[in-house]
């Protein structure tokens, strides 16, 4: 009855956590800092709900992209060119459109991204 009981306990606090412990979940999942109320907050949104979660590997490298300045040097956002950024060029210009396999960016999303990049 003693190991039933442990059993039984440490299956209902395994259940405890909504994501992996592993550092992908906690970057995907996890809190960034970023105000989501600001231009790039609301851009960091739309990158970590449409490409980040797909993106795994060299792409994961997205998600420590914190600032609009590691965006910018990372050489994915030209400042005050959003036609002109490989980012978008990727998402909305380049052969079939991402996300691949899911549905497009809507119109808000795209506009909050051009919000943020037209204003760097």
């Amino acid at each position: 009855m003693k190991y039933i009981s442990l059993i039984v306990l440490f299956l209902l606090t395994s259940c405890g956590q909504d994501y992996n412990s592993n550092s992908f979940d906690r970057q995907r999942y996890g809190n960034t800092g970023i105000d989501n109320t600001t231009p790039f907050g609301k851009a960091f949104n739309v990158i970590q709900t449409n490409c980040i979660n797909c993106h795994t590997g060299y792409h994961n490298i997205y998600s420590n992209y914190t600032t609009s300045q590691a965006w910018v040097n990372s050489g994915l956002v030209k400042a005050n060119d959003f036609a002109g950024s490989p980012l978008i060029i990727k998402l909305i210009n380049y052969g079939g459109n991402m996300p691949q396999g899911g549905s497009q960016l809507g119109q808000t999303e795209i506009n909050y991204l051009n919000d943020w990049i037209t204003n760097l």
